[in-house]
């Protein structure tokens, strides 16, 4: 069935919940409309919630797939883009997913457990990137979510900057919107080992990386031309203090 609703209160999170609340199913699979999935994605996603035995993994919220590309040959923003959604997927969700048993939603191409959404308070529209902080609600509500690499759901990129550019601001604006909700409950409340925190932290706020690496490299030459940077001091101290950072953050 295609449903209609008859105002938009909430837009995507909104027409999420409202389809959740016409369905006894026990999970939900979501895509976008640009995204093209394989015939056969279902029947390689569920496999993901049951243990080799058939027993459910109840405490697995969601599988996430990878993102695929239709366009990525386009032109050169179409082509960036893709490298740098593969490094994000491939490299950085693998990761994340393995390591800490935890990856964001990225609000398409995954299938959710429908009591997980219930247990963590359904979709809210108080965040542009509402995927994201289901996640994260999820995550607090004692759930664990997945990223599985070797299914791909080819979607089409942004192909002109406008369109690049307003894709980035929702999700930019949406990821500070997803802090000022549940950062405190990331710092003080979750229960985890400093390390784990210290990681969610990160993810929280990954955001900030853009406008404290622009900072970084408008002020460094100037830093530089005025004898106020730690190379002054010795070519050691240069190292450390100026490339060290950039090769860890590149890594």
């Amino acid at each position: 069935r295609v449903l209609h609703r008859t105002d938009r209160q909430g837009y995507k999170a909104g027409a999420l919940e409202a389809g959740r609340r016409q369905t006894e199913a026990e999970f939900l699979v979501i895509f976008d409309s640009d995204f093209v999935p394989p015939a056969d994605f279902l029947l390689r996603m569920m496999p993901h919630f049951y243990q080799a035995d058939g027993t459910p993994e109840a405490d697995l919220a969601l599988v996430q797939a990878q993102w695929g590309h239709i366009n990525h040959n386009q032109w050169a923003l179409t082509l960036s883009q893709s490298l740098w959604v593969d490094d994000h997927h491939t490299l950085q969700m693998a990761w994340r997913s393995a390591a800490h048993r935890f990856v964001n939603f990225t609000g398409t191409a995954g299938v959710w457990r429908a009591e997980a959404i219930e247990a963590a308070g359904g979709w809210k529209a108080r965040s542009l990137v509402e995927d994201c902080e289901l996640s994260f609600r999820s995550l607090f509500a004692g759930y664990r979510t997945k990223f599985v690499k070797e299914i791909v759901a080819p979607a089409e990129l942004p192909a002109t900057v406008t369109a690049y550019k307003a894709q980035q601001k929702r999700w930019t604006q949406g990821w500070v919107q997803l802090q000022r909700m549940h950062l405190r409950t990331m710092l003080l409340e979750y229960p985890a080992s400093p390390l784990r925190r210290l990681h969610m932290l990160y993810m929280m706020c990954i955001s900030w990386q853009w406008p404290l690496w622009a900072l970084w490299m408008l002020v460094l030459p100037l830093l530089v031309y005025t004898g106020h940077w730690f190379g002054a001091l010795s070519p050691a101290a240069g190292l450390v203090f100026y490339l060290l950072p950039s090769l860890v953050w590149l890594t």
